[in-house]
């Protein structure tokens, strides 16, 4: 998935067809800034550190999501004090 390049977030809407950045609501096709949000990236650190948690079988794929995520922002998407 696409990312905001200066800051390496990822943006808040995507197509759930081909999961592109959303620039236009597929109902009304009116247009959408694509934006990021620091307050929802640590929404989504927080549901992959509970999924990687509580569903073994999902690990590998919320690692890769917490490690796409963290690559170029130097966040670690965990609570603190929290471990892998």
């Amino acid at each position: 998935m696409d990312r905001h390049e200066q800051s390496g977030m990822y943006y808040n809407w995507y197509d759930p067809a081909d999961g592109r950045v959303l620039r236009r609501w597929p109902d009304s096709g009116d247009l959408v800034v694509p934006f990021v949000s620091s307050v929802d990236m640590g929404w989504l650190g927080a549901a992959t550190w509970a999924v990687r948690n509580a569903l073994p079988g999902a690990r590998r794929r919320a690692d890769r999501l917490t490690a796409a995520g963290s690559a170029s922002n130097g966040s670690t998407n965990r609570p603190s004090g929290c471990s892998r």
